[in-house]
C-alpha cells in the first residue's frame, strides 16, 4: 500500500512495524532524518513579545534558541558556545543584555554576533574574527503569529513549501489578537507516534470519550490531507450538539455558568455554524480551534517510550485580572485534574516537573476530562506494545482511522527521503 502526498486513502492499514513504537533504532533515525530534517513549532509570537525575551527548544539532535532582539526581529540561533561547546540559555525567560556563556564568559548580541572575548589579548596568539564566530543561525517561519524553525539556515524545503496549501484552509479564530491563558505538561511513557495517532484517530471519538467530548461519531466529521498534514472537522455546531445532548436543568446551569464566566466566543467564529477543527501539522504539532479558545500540543520525543506533551491554551486578551480569573475557573471546570487542581495562575498545582497520569485521583474514566483518557490509553497501548502477541488487527475506513495510515505513510516518505533509501524491513511496509 502507497500513500500520495495530499491523496486521502480510501482504507486504512497499518503500515509501519511495531518496532517504530520502541526500538531505539527507529527513534535514532526519527531524530536524525526527521526532526532534524523539518520545521518543527517553537512557542507563539504571544511569548516573544518583548526584547529579549526567548525560548529554547531541542529540534532533534539539535538544541536551538528563539530570541527577540532590540530592534524587534526574532532569530532562531543553535544554542551552543562557539568556543568549548557548552549550551548558553536553558528554558525560557528575558535578557536584560547579551548572551553570556557561563564556562568562560563569552558573550554575544541577542542577533548571535559574538561580542567580547574574556583576555582576548593575553591568551590568545591571534586575533579572533568575531565575524566567523557568531552563533550559527537556522531558519524562522511565521505562520498566523506561529513561530516555527529549523535547523538549517537555508532548509532545502522553504517554509512555504512546508506549509502547502494549509493557509488557505486555516482556522477562523483570529490568534494573531490572542494571549497565551494557561500551559500543562503531560509526562506520558508512550511512543511520540502512538499519541499522534491517537489524535488522528476518528473512530474514538464517541467511545473512549463518550461522557467528555460526547462524540461526535465517524458519520458527522471528516479529515482531508493537506500536503503533509491533516486536517479534521466537526460536522455538527458545537453548541447545538451540546445542547441537545443535556437536560433542560443542565442546559440552565450551562448558560448561568457562561454567563458567570464571562465566557464569549472568539472574534470570527460564529457559534451558530462552527463545529470545531484540529489541524495536525506534520510531524507533532496539533491546533484545536474551538468557540472561546485555541488548544495548542506540542507532542515531543524523549525516548522510545517517553513523550512529553506540553499543551496551551489562548484566548482573547482579558481586561482585568478579575476576567482572567473568570476565564481560568472555566477552563478548569471544563477539564478537571482529581487530585491536583489548578492554582491560582491557571497552571496545574505540580510545578517542579510535568503531570503524569499516577497524579490523578481515581479511575482516568471517572476524571471527566479528556486529555486524562488520551493519556490513560495511550500508556495502555504501550505497555502492551513489546508482547509477542501483540499486533494491530484491523483498521476502521473512511473517517476513522485511515488518517493513521496517511501520517505514517508521510513519516515512512520522509525517513525515505532524507535516508536515501529504507531499510529491507521498513520497504516491506511499504509495499
Amino acid at each position: 500500500m502507497t500513500i500520495k502526498i495530499g491523496k486521502k486513502p480510501i482504507e486504512a492499514s497499518q503500515l509501519l512495524p511495531r518496532e517504530a513504537y520502541y526500538s531505539e533504532e527507529w527513534f535514532r533515525r526519527e531524530q536524525e532524518h526527521l526532526f532534524s530534517k523539518v520545521w518543527t513549532f517553537a512557542c507563539s509570537m504571544d511569548e516573544l513579545s518583548e526584547p529579549g525575551d526567548y525560548v529554547c527548544l531541542q529540534v532533534g539532535k539539535y538544541p536551538m534558541v528563539v530570541l527577540h532582539d532590540r530592534e524587534g526581529q526574532l532569530h532562531a540561533l543553535h544554542n551552543i558556545c562557539r568556543h568549548r561547546g557548552s549550551i548558553l540559555l536553558q528554558g525560557r525567560g528575558n535578557l536584560k543584555g547579551g548572551i553570556l556563556c557561563p564556562y568562560h564568559r563569552w558573550t554575544y548580541a541577542r542577533d548571535g554576533k559574538l561580542r567580547g572575548v574574556p583576555q582576548e589579548k593575553e591568551l590568545f596568539s591571534e586575533k579572533l574574527d568575531k565575524c566567523t564566530l557568531s552563533l550559527k543561525k537556522g531558519a524562522l517561519g511565521n505562520f498566523r503569529n506561529l513561530i516555527f524553525i529549523h535547523p538549517q539556515e537555508q532548509p532545502s524545503e522553504t517554509f512555504d513549501e512546508f506549509l502547502g496549501d494549509l493557509p488557505q484552509h486555516s482556522w477562523p479564530a483570529k490568534t494573531e489578537e490572542l494571549k497565551v491563558l494557561t500551559c500543562t505538561a503531560w509526562e506520558m511513557n508512550c511512543n511520540w507516534k502512538t499519541f499522534v495517532e491517537n489524535a488522528q484517530d476518528g473512530y474514538h471519538l464517541s467511545h473512549l470519550h463518550k461522557s467528555t467530548l460526547m462524540g461526535p461519531s465517524t458519520g458527522r466529521q471528516e479529515w482531508q490531507p493537506r500536503g503533509r498534514h491533516w486536517h479534521w472537522k466537526g460536522l455538527d455546531p458545537i453548541m447545538s450538539t451540546a445542547m441537545e445532548k443535556m437536560s433542560s436543568i443542565e442546559k440552565a446551569k450551562a448558560g448561568l455558568s457562561a454567563l458567570m464566566s464571562g465566557w464569549k466566543p472568539l472574534p470570527g467564529v460564529d457559534v451558530d455554524s462552527y463545529g470545531g477543527e484540529v489541524f495536525g501539522i506534520f510531524p507533532n504539532f496539533a491546533i484545536q480551534p474551538l468557540l472561546d479558545n485555541v488548544g495548542f500540543a506540542k507532542i515531543i520525543p524523549v525516548s522510545p517510550n517517553k513523550t512529553l506533551l506540553e499543551v496551551f491554551i489562548m484566548v482573547a486578551p482579558w481586561s482585568s485580572e478579575s476576567e482572567k480569573a473568570k476565564r481560568l475557573k472555566f477552563l478548569a471546570d471544563f477539564a478537571p485534574l482529581p487530585g491536583v487542581g489548578y492554582a491560582k495562575d491557571g497552571d496545574p498545582n505540580i510545578r517542579d516537573r510535568p503531570l503524569r497520569l499516577k497524579d490523578i485521583t481515581g479511575h482516568p474514566m471517572e476524571s471527566g476530562n479528556f486529555h486524562v483518557e488520551d493519556v490513560w490509553q495511550v500508556e495502555m497501548i504501550a505497555e502492551a506494545i513489546e508482547s509477542p502477541a501483540f499486533e494491530i488487527g484491523p483498521l476502521s475506513n473512511g473517517e476513522g482511522e485511515t488518517a493513521l495510515s496517511y501520517f505514517q505513510q508521510m513519516l515512512l516518505d520522509y525517513l525515505q527521503r532524507e535516508e536515501g533509501g529504507l531499510n529491507e524491513q521498513a520497504k516491506s511496509y511499504t509495499a
